[in-house]
C-alpha cells in the first residue's frame, strides 16, 4: 500500500497518477483508476468531504480481473 502526497487534494493530482493509469470506474465522490504496470487500484476522492466508500469482495475481484486483462 502506498499513499500519495498529503494536501494535494485541493490542486490537480494528474502528475501523481502513473502514466498508464486509466479510469476504471467513476462514482459521485470517487474515481477508481487502474495501473496495470504497477498492478494497483488507485482510489481518489473528488469531493472535499466524500462519503464512505464501500467495496465488496465482488468489486475487488472485478478490479483484480481488470488488472489482468
Amino acid at each position: 500500500m502506498k499513499e500519495g502526497i498529503r494536501g494535494s487534494a485541493w490542486k490537480s493530482r494528474d502528475a501523481e497518477f502513473p502514466e498508464d493509469s486509466t479510469l476504471y470506474r467513476e462514482l459521485d465522490c470517487w474515481e477508481l483508476r487502474i495501473s496495470k504496470r504497477r498492478q494497483c487500484l488507485i482510489i481518489d476522492s473528488t469531493e472535499y468531504h466524500p462519503g464512505l466508500l464501500f467495496l465488496t469482495r465482488e468489486d475487488l475481484e472485478q478490479a483484480i480481473e481488470a488488472l489482468s486483462d
